[in-house]
């Protein structure tokens, strides 16, 4: 199978990915390794998402592949980094957050390239799987927050679940709050989600939601662990959180560094959390044998709840 070979089947996939090519036709290797991969319930959850991907960037479409190709070939500098280094560059959150966070142009430009990713990385896909596994095993009614909802797709599944009762989200970056309204209200959201300017270490009312997600948030940290001492206060007795990390990823803006699978689940068991479900998947081109001896990116993933413990 090429790039160009999808099935017919997935008409909006197939538009996402020759529109891309045709502006970065030296990806094209990637994403025929990276399709190849995928079962057929991945292709349909990777159909829904080129549909809502192509609602989102609307007539900014050409924006959002020049988007991802910054993001690719920006993380491909860092890898060589890191290849060369064994650590991430950045080592600062406040200088990343300057550079990046607080960046409106470079916000949009990862924006809009994770927003695509969602649809050609096929370890993202499984990530999506997963997650919203998650959400059918939430209680009825649940109350959801999301810390860090970027591009805002996981965000609006949650919120248009039947079982939701209310929802919110914070991120420190105006622009990722932007892209994440933009996204609720293209997809016409109908339940009303509250976006908050607000740090994951402001946590504040104890117990206040039955379910928290964090995903791809921790590795942005200095600190991973006391943001997860936050999560867990804030998560309700009986509630379950979704945390969601990659390992061996470099990126301008990853600075805590997850070497295996085991440094997230370890860390969330010395948070006081019970790991209810466990799941990694490699990167693409890659088994999980060769990801993990040669350090390259899994992206890992956990549904936790509380220990019972104070």
């Amino acid at each position: 199978m090429t790039a160009l070979e999808l099935p017919v089947t997935l008409p909006n996939t197939r538009q996402l990915v020759e529109r891309q090519l045709a502006l970065w036709p030296e990806h094209t290797a990637f994403l025929a390794r990276s399709f190849a991969e995928r079962d057929e319930p991945s292709l349909r959850l990777t159909e829904e998402t080129a549909t809502q991907v192509l609602t989102l960037a609307a007539s900014r479409l050409d924006d959002c592949c020049a988007g991802y190709r910054w993001m690719c070939e920006a993380m491909l500098e860092e890898e060589l980094f890191f290849r060369r280094h064994g650590r991430y560059r950045a080592q600062n959150f406040q200088d990343v957050a300057a550079a990046i966070y607080h960046n409106a142009a470079i916000m949009r430009l990862y924006m809009d390239g994770l927003l695509l990713s969602q649809v050609f990385w096929r370890n993202h896909v499984d990530i999506a799987r997963f997650f919203r596994g998650y959400v059918a095993g939430l209680p009825d009614p649940f109350d959801h927050l999301e810390i860090g909802p970027g591009h805002g797709l996981q965000l609006a599944y949650a919120a248009m679940d039947g079982k939701c009762r209310s929802a919110a989200a914070w991120d420190i970056s105006d622009a990722s709050l932007q892209s994440t309204r933009e996204c609720l209200d293209r997809l016409e959201v109908s339940a009303a989600v509250a976006l908050e300017k607000r740090s994951i270490f402001d946590l504040g009312e104890s117990g206040r939601y039955t379910s928290i997600v964090i995903s791809e948030v921790l590795e942005h940290l200095e600190n991973p662990a006391a943001a997860l001492a936050g999560v867990r206060r804030n998560l309700a007795p009986g509630g379950r959180a979704f945390v969601n990390v990659p390992c061996n990823s470099p990126a301008p803006d990853h600075i805590h560094l997850f070497s295996h699978p085991d440094d997230l689940f370890l860390m969330l068991e010395n948070a006081g959390f019970v790991v209810l479900e466990r799941f990694a998947t490699p990167g693409t081109g890659w088994t999980m044998a060769r990801a993990l001896r040669q350090r390259l990116t899994i992206s890992c993933a956990a549904i936790v709840t509380h220990d019972g413990g104070d």
